[in-house]
């Protein structure tokens, strides 16, 4: 059965304790610099460039942000992941629709999963089942021997103007088209506002980001 569990208003404390030092400041220098570089992408640019763009900033902010935490990566099934440090679960950034960040509404992925994030899917639905019971856990490989992946989780946001909402949720099945469409459980994510000037903080474990987001 979905939950929805509530999002700190804090932004440097923990979102939740199973993604160990990701806050709501991370989620939004990740949605922040996914979007920036997608704002670049110009009517000479072949269509669905700043989609490819949001995914591959998104997913390059989010684990270039988690690393200095102690999260790792894993591209195995060629889907880039961000790895929490226990490697119990796995994050990958992704699009969602107009619901996306409502407690209200049940919301979709933008586009449909593909046969490899499908079986993850699957993966996620018979351990909510049967729990540690069901089969053996997957070994994600990177440059070295890569932790254990027992979930998957997607970060998801959807941008309305310039406000950007979001939710950390876990997938767990597909409907006739392949769009994700149930949920075991969503986090939700402050909004961002993208017109908002970014105010310091002291978080020193993450990088400096600065991108200008042009309003579309």
């Amino acid at each position: 059965m979905e939950t929805i569990a509530p999002a700190s208003p804090d932004d440097q404390r923990e979102i939740d304790p199973r993604f160990p030092r990701l806050t709501v400041s991370d989620c939004h220098k990740v949605l922040r610099l996914a979007h920036g570089y997608a704002a670049m992408a110009t009517e000479d640019h072949p269509p669905g460039w700043d989609g490819l763009l949001l995914y591959g900033e998104g997913c390059g902010a989010f684990r270039m942000i988690t690393r200095p935490k102690g999260w790792g990566r894993c591209d195995r099934y060629n889907i880039g992941k961000a790895v929490t440090p226990d490697g119990t679960i796995a994050v990958v950034v992704m699009q969602g629709d107009a619901a996306t960040g409502d407690p209200h509404l049940r919301p979709k992925t933008k586009n449909p999963r593909k046969v490899a994030s499908i079986a993850l899917i699957e993966r996620n639905r018979q351990l909510e089942l049967f729990g540690a019971e069901y089969g053996a856990p997957e070994v994600d490989m990177t440059d070295d021997p890569g932790p254990i992946i027992q979930r998957l989780w997607y970060f998801l946001h959807y941008r309305a103007g310039d406000i950007v909402r979001a939710e950390l949720a876990q997938p767990v099945s597909v409907d006739e088209e392949g769009h994700v469409s149930a949920w075991v459980e969503r986090i939700p994510v402050p909004s961002l506002d993208l017109a908002a000037v970014p105010t310091d903080d002291t978080d020193e474990d993450g990088p400096d980001i600065d991108v200008q987001v042009e309003r579309r």
